[in-house]
Protein backbone atom coordinates (compact mmCIF):
# COMPACT_ATOMS: atom_id res chain seq x y z
CA UNK A 1 0.00 0.00 0.00
CA UNK A 2 2.69 2.32 0.86
CA UNK A 3 4.43 1.79 -2.25
CA UNK A 4 1.32 2.21 -4.61
CA UNK A 5 0.04 5.88 -2.54
CA UNK A 6 4.17 7.08 -2.84
CA UNK A 7 3.72 6.62 -6.52
CA UNK A 8 0.46 8.26 -7.26
CA UNK A 9 0.84 11.27 -4.50
CA UNK A 10 4.65 11.03 -4.15
CA UNK A 11 5.01 14.72 -2.29
CA UNK A 12 1.72 14.49 -0.75
CA UNK A 13 1.83 11.26 1.96
CA UNK A 14 3.73 10.47 4.51
CA UNK A 15 4.02 6.78 6.30
CA UNK A 16 4.33 7.00 9.82
CA UNK A 17 6.01 4.38 11.87
CA UNK A 18 5.98 4.78 15.36
CA UNK A 19 7.64 2.26 17.67
CA UNK A 20 5.26 1.26 20.54
CA UNK A 21 2.58 3.82 21.14
CA UNK A 22 2.29 4.92 24.84
CA UNK A 23 -0.51 6.68 26.54
CA UNK A 24 -3.98 6.99 28.24
CA UNK A 25 -7.22 4.87 27.49
CA UNK A 26 -10.50 4.86 28.48
CA UNK A 27 -10.60 1.17 28.52
CA UNK A 28 -8.21 -1.04 30.54
CA UNK A 29 -5.51 -3.20 28.75
CA UNK A 30 -3.70 -5.45 30.40
CA UNK A 31 -1.08 -6.42 27.63
CA UNK A 32 -0.47 -3.01 26.88
CA UNK A 33 0.15 -2.08 30.50
CA UNK A 34 3.02 -4.75 30.89
CA UNK A 35 4.71 -3.94 27.36
CA UNK A 36 4.51 -0.09 28.35
CA UNK A 37 6.39 -0.75 31.61
CA UNK A 38 8.43 -3.04 29.52
CA UNK A 39 9.54 -0.50 27.07
CA UNK A 40 10.25 1.96 29.76
CA UNK A 41 13.44 -0.54 30.55
CA UNK A 42 14.29 -1.00 26.92
CA UNK A 43 13.85 2.37 25.38
CA UNK A 44 17.03 3.31 26.79
CA UNK A 45 19.19 0.64 24.90
CA UNK A 46 17.25 1.41 21.40
CA UNK A 47 19.88 3.44 19.95
CA UNK A 48 21.32 3.44 16.43
CA UNK A 49 19.18 1.20 13.87
CA UNK A 50 17.12 -0.30 16.58
CA UNK A 51 15.96 3.08 17.99
CA UNK A 52 13.40 3.34 15.40
CA UNK A 53 11.05 0.91 17.93
CA UNK A 54 11.46 3.09 20.62
CA UNK A 55 8.10 3.83 22.24
CA UNK A 56 6.31 7.29 21.28
CA UNK A 57 3.35 9.11 23.12
CA UNK A 58 0.80 9.29 20.85
CA UNK A 59 -0.30 13.07 21.82
CA UNK A 60 3.89 13.13 20.44
CA UNK A 61 2.82 11.22 17.37
CA UNK A 62 -0.51 13.54 16.48
CA UNK A 63 1.56 16.57 17.14
CA UNK A 64 3.77 15.26 14.52
CA UNK A 65 1.35 14.99 12.07
CA UNK A 66 -0.28 18.62 12.65
CA UNK A 67 2.91 19.66 12.33
CA UNK A 68 4.28 18.12 8.84
CA UNK A 69 0.80 18.90 7.17
CA UNK A 70 2.05 22.74 7.88
CA UNK A 71 5.71 22.43 6.37
CA UNK A 72 6.34 19.37 5.09
CA UNK A 73 9.87 20.64 3.00
CA UNK A 74 12.98 18.04 3.36
CA UNK A 75 10.90 15.49 5.04
CA UNK A 76 10.94 11.87 4.02
CA UNK A 77 8.01 9.77 2.98
CA UNK A 78 8.19 7.38 5.47
CA UNK A 79 8.90 8.24 8.87
CA UNK A 80 10.59 6.43 11.61
CA UNK A 81 10.70 7.29 15.52
CA UNK A 82 13.40 10.38 14.86
CA UNK A 83 12.56 11.47 11.97
CA UNK A 84 8.61 11.87 14.04
CA UNK A 85 10.12 13.30 16.95
CA UNK A 86 12.43 15.87 14.22
CA UNK A 87 8.35 17.04 13.10
CA UNK A 88 8.00 18.67 16.45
Amino acid sequence: MENNTQEFFPEKVYHFRPGFLVGDRKEFRLFEKIASVVMKLIDPVLTGSSGKYRSMPADKLAKAMVSLSKNSAGKPNILHYKDIMNCI
